[in-house]
């Protein structure tokens, strides 16, 4: 089965999405472009905000996203 295919906008849009439906999810949890203030072509990659407590949460939905999809930059 092909997978979608995202660029890393669309990936990080993809995780915020999932993770603010997660029954777990606080305010101010996000996934965020890395290094901090790229956008487009010069994300390489993602880091999280919000509580760190949580970081199974942002663990499961990465790796949701990542079954789910393939990426492309």
């Amino acid at each position: 089965m092909v997978r979608p295919t995202l660029n890393a906008i669309q990936y990080i849009e993809e995780l915020n999405r999932l993770l603010r439906l997660d029954p777990s999810y606080r305010e101010n949890m996000a996934f965020v472009p890395y290094p901090n203030g790229t956008t487009g072509r010069n994300v390489g990659g993602y880091a999280v905000t919000g509580p760190f407590d949580l970081l199974g949460v942002y663990a499961r939905i990465a790796h949701q996203v990542a079954q789910a999809f393939d990426f492309s930059d």
